[in-house]
Formats: structure tokens, C-alpha cells, sequence
């Protein structure tokens, strides 16, 4: 990026740009796909307590994550 930033800055910001909007639909798709086949493979009567876990270990390892990486906001 530091050869992209020498005239301005500003095609590095372009690509930047460009990369966390790719991130962010590749995210997007990544969890609309996991939640449909986890909702196709999982039994109805299992349903709501798999979508429980399966929330609360992706939101309760967030914390875990930036303890780990020393992150103190």
C-alpha cells in the first residue's frame, strides 16, 4: 500500500475501500449460508436452541478475542 500512497493517497484509499466492502458482502453471504443450512440440517424442535448457541459462542467469543489480543477499548 505504501507504493499506492506516494501520489496523494488516494488510489490506496480507493482499494482499501474496496476491500472492506468486499469483507463486509463475503461476510454477509457467509452468514446467510450457515444460517440456511444450519436451519435445513437441524431438527425443528432443535431449532431456536441451535440458533441460541450458535449466537452466543459467536458473540461470547468476541470478548475472548480481544483479551487475547490485548485490545483495551
Amino acid at each position: 500500500m505504501l507504493v499506492f500512497a506516494e501520489n496523494g493517497g488516494t488510489l490506496a484509499v480507493i482499494l482499501i475501500v474496496l476491500c472492506l466492502f468486499l469483507d463486509d458482502i463475503g461476510s454477509a453471504v457467509s452468514s446467510v449460508l450457515s444460517a440456511t443450512v444450519r436451519q435445513k440440517i437441524v431438527p425443528d424442535r432443535a431449532l431456536a436452541r441451535s440458533m441460541a448457541s450458535n449466537l452466543t459462542l459467536a458473540y461470547g467469543l468476541i470478548p475472548l478475542g480481544s483479551l487475547i489480543v490485548g485490545d483495551r477499548w
